[in-house]
């Protein structure tokens, strides 16, 4: 979405990020300097880390096409 977002600790360490997304400790000035630097940015090239937003699309169509049984066996 190109949107600026400021992650506040450590519990996405090692996960992949777009250049959108901007890492800071638990530190005050940091979340602040961050933040103004993350409102003052116009806006980030949007990113395809995630796919291409068409996904939902995709598992419709192949719902659609498949046909769908269920046989539920009671057993006690």
């Amino acid at each position: 979405m190109g949107l600026p977002v400021v992650n506040i600790g450590d519990r996405q360490h090692r996960r992949c990020r777009a250049e959108n997304v901007t890492d800071v400790a638990y530190n005050e000035n940091a979340i602040l300097k961050a933040t103004q630097k993350a409102v003052e940015t116009p806006s980030f090239k949007p990113s395809s880390l995630y796919g291409d937003g068409k996904s939902g699309e995709r598992i419709a169509n192949i719902l659609a096409e498949t046909e769908l049984t269920y046989h539920k066996t009671i057993t006690y």
